[in-house]
């Protein structure tokens, strides 16, 4: 008898702290994410508003508001069109967090989904288990593209939430044209030895935080970093992420590039405001390094640091607005 109490007692404990999502998950992960994107697309096939609503989080829903996530679902009717032909999932796996009693679980919803009009691409982060905050629980945004818009538009930044309105952010670079080909000129200056062409390419708010003789300084260095002709680049890694507030639209280029040079190997990292309509002096570079490839863990993009890095032994960080508390 008592070790059934202490056996029933184990159950009721790990139920206790187990959402049914998460359960869900443990079985089969695979299965979990494909049940949800045949949810999505039935929803979008039957244009099912309330379907859609029910996979989306409280906190997106309250963030975004009642009425305008259900128009923005509306929309997402228009984007989708045919009937399904076939169906390739993507990504996979989870991430967890634990902080003492505390838990979540959250994974990504990804496919490729072809049909007889076009191929779209479904996704969005899914909080599968939040014993913190059980309204993250569901997808914090959901993207549905149609395959050449999202390689011409990219994907949702990390900070928005909701339907993401790839018309709005179509509608931007239709208006601002952004020059998206900086990696050349990126590379052609450090090929050159034209610290003034790379120092031109900065946005106006990191001139003014870091200082022109900084940014100066820091390209020169970058450019003296990067020895010999350039044989070959990879950017494969490089994303394109965009952020729409009340309309308006941030794009944000973050490059990752591998160069390879005179038999060394090098990495090209920066980001870059593409579009900011709600802070124009962002447009432009803003954060930089150039570094061989075996100190490039020394140096991942940061929110909130302007300038050029530049790993040098007595004063690492001189060229940046680096703090320690970032």
């Amino acid at each position: 008898m008592a070790a059934i109490i202490v056996v029933l007692a184990i159950v009721g404990i790990f139920f206790s702290v187990t959402s049914v999502n998460e359960l869900k998950f443990m079985l089969g992960g695979e299965h979990y994410r494909e049940a949800k994107v045949n949810t999505i697309i039935k929803a979008l096939q039957e244009e099912d508003v309330g379907a859609i609503k029910a996979l989306l989080s409280k906190s997106t829903i309250i963030a975004v508001g009642k009425e305008k996530i259900e128009e923005d679902i509306r929309y997402l009717f228009t984007v989708f069109q045919g009937e399904v032909q076939s169906i390739d999932m993507k990504g996979g796996g989870y991430s967890e967090s634990i902080d003492g009693f505390n838990r979540s679980k959250s994974s990504t919803v990804s496919a490729y989904v072809t049909t007889d009009v076009d191929v779209y691409r479904v996704a969005g982060p899914d909080e599968i288990f939040n014993s913190f905050n059980r309204r993250e629980v569901g997808l914090s945004k959901l993207m549905v593209q149609s395959k050449e818009d999202y390689d011409r538009i990219g994907s949702s930044s990390y900070d928005f939430v909701g339907i993401f309105r790839q018309d709005i952010v179509a509608a931007a670079l239709d208006k601002y044209s952004p020059d998206e080909n900086s990696l050349e000129a990126v590379l052609d200056a450090l090929q050159n030895d034209d610290p003034g062409t790379i120092a031109g390419m900065f946005s106006k708010r990191a001139i003014s935080e870091v200082g022109i003789d900084n940014i100066r300084a820091g390209s020169e260095y970058s450019c003296d970093v990067l020895e010999g002709n350039i044989e070959s680049w990879d950017s494969s890694n490089a994303a394109k992420l965009t952020n729409i507030v009340d309309g308006k639209v941030q794009m944000t280029l973050e490059m990752y590039c591998y160069v390879n040079a005179d038999g060394k190997r090098y990495v090209v990292i920066y980001r870059e405001h593409l579009i900011d309509e709600i802070f124009p002096e962002n447009v432009g570079i803003d954060q930089m390094t150039v570094q061989l490839k075996d100190r490039s863990s020394d140096w991942p993009l940061r929110k909130n640091v302007l300038g050029i890095f530049c790993p040098k032994n007595e004063n690492p960080r001189e060229y940046t607005s680096w703090k320690p508390e970032d």
